[in-house]
C-alpha cells in the first residue's frame, strides 16, 4: 500500500524503504539522501527526495523487493572483519540470515547445518583454506548449487584462476569495496536490488 505522507521521520523513512533506521542516518551522513532539520533539531526527509533516491539507487518505496529471507555464511579468520561484514549486511537487508565461521573446518560443518544460499569465503586461512573449502562444497551434489563469493588480500591472477577452478562464482580483493561487494551478493542470489548504494568506502 502506498504511503500518503509527504514528510518522513528517519524511522518512517526506514520503514518505507525496509531498512534499519541506522541505515537512513548513514545515508544522510554520507550526503546521498537529502534531509533537513526541524527547529527542534529533528531530521526529516521529504517523500519526493526519498522517492528520487530510491529510483536512482535501484530501490523502490514500500519495502525493498526482497520478499524472502536469504542465508549467507561468512567465512574469515579475521574476527574483526567478520563482525564488520555482519553489521553491514544486517543494515543492508533485515531479511538476511547470517552465520559466521572463523576457519574452514567450521565452515564445512555449517554448510550442512545452516544450508546457506551463498558463502562469502576468505581464501587464506590456517588449516583448511578457502580453496579446499570451495572444492569440497562444489564437489558434493548436496552443496554444489551454493554460490561462492571469494574474498582475499592476496588478489592475483593465479589465485583468481585457482579459486574459479575450484568452483567459486566470483572473487573480490581486500580491502573490500562495499558497493561492489553488496552488488555481487544481490546479483549472485538473484535479488532485484543489485546496486542499492553508490557511495560506500572500503572495509579493510
Amino acid at each position: 500500500m502506498k504511503n500518503s505522507k509527504k514528510v518522513f521521520t528517519t524511522f518512517e523513512a526506514a520503514d518505507y524503504c525496509g531498512v534499519h533506521n541506522s541505515t537512513i542516518r548513514n545515508w544522510i551522513k554520507k550526503g546521498i539522501l537529502e534531509s533537513y532539520k526541524t527547529p527542534g533539531g529533528h531530521r526529516r526527509i521529504k517523500k519526493n527526495d526519498m522517492d528520487d533516491f530510491l529510483t536512482t539507487s535501484g530501490m523502490r518505496g514500500d519495502r525493498l523487493s526482497t520478499d524472502t529471507s536469504k542465508k549467507l555464511l561468512i567465512v574469515d579468520d579475521d574476527v574483526d572483519l567478520l563482525k564488520t561484514i555482519v553489521k553491514f549486511l544486517e543494515e543492508i537487508n533485515e531479511n538476511f540470515e547470517l552465520a559466521t565461521a572463523e576457519n574452514g573446518f567450521d565452515a564445512g560443518r555449517l554448510v550442512y547445518s545452516f544450508k546457506p544460499h551463498l558463502v562469502v569465503l576468505d581464501l587464506m586461512m590456517p588449516g583448511l583454506d578457502g580453496f579446499q573449502v570451495c572444492s569440497n562444497l562444489k564437489n558434493d551434489p548436496d552443496t554444489s548449487d551454493i554460490k561462492v563469493l571469494a574474498i582475499t588480500g592476496f588478489y592475483s591472477s593465479a589465485n583468481i584462476e585457482k579459486i574459479k577452478k575450484c568452483g567459486a562464482d566470483h572473487c573480490l580483493p581486500k580491502p573490500i569495496d562495499m558497493f561492489e561487494f553488496i552488488s555481487w551478493i544481490y546479483k549472485m542470489m538473484g535479488l532485484t536490488v543489485d546496486q542499492p548504494f553508490k557511495k560506500l568506502s572500503g572495509i579493510k
